[in-house]
């Protein structure tokens, strides 16, 4: 099982996790077309791994709101607001923290998690 958390770290939550934040920080969601939201909607593998049984509960709860709102947001459910992409930033800060906890066998309370926006 230890293979597994080193693949799932190193390839789906860390670079994953990389690549969801650089696309957000070239994005303005107020103009962003459907191809940009789709790029980012990545999100969805550390989402996807973290479930239980893994043990990730907290990373995959996070990371379902994150996809939740890219989801409305690329089917125009939503308008896009200022707020989106630094709630987006922030949960994706949270996650890093949260996966170095798993990571490191970090004990005790955990950090708390972003309050999200209004908008969802």
């Amino acid at each position: 099982m230890s293979q597994f958390y080193q693949i799932f770290f190193e390839e789906a939550a860390w670079k994953t996790l990389d690549l969801m934040e650089q696309m957000l920080l070239n994005l303005n969601l107020e103009t962003a077309d459907d191809e940009e939201l789709n790029g980012i909607f990545v999100v969805r593998t550390p989402s996807r791994v973290a479930r239980p049984p893994s043990g990730f509960a907290d990373v995959a709860e996070l990371t379902h709101q994150m996809e939740s709102l890219l989801d409305r947001l690329r089917r125009h459910e939503l308008q896009p607001n200022p707020n989106d992409g630094g709630c987006l930033l922030e949960s994706a800060d949270a996650s890093r923290v949260l996966l170095a906890r798993h990571q490191t066998g970090e004990t005790g309370e955990p950090p708390p998690t972003p309050i999200w926006c209004a908008a969802q």
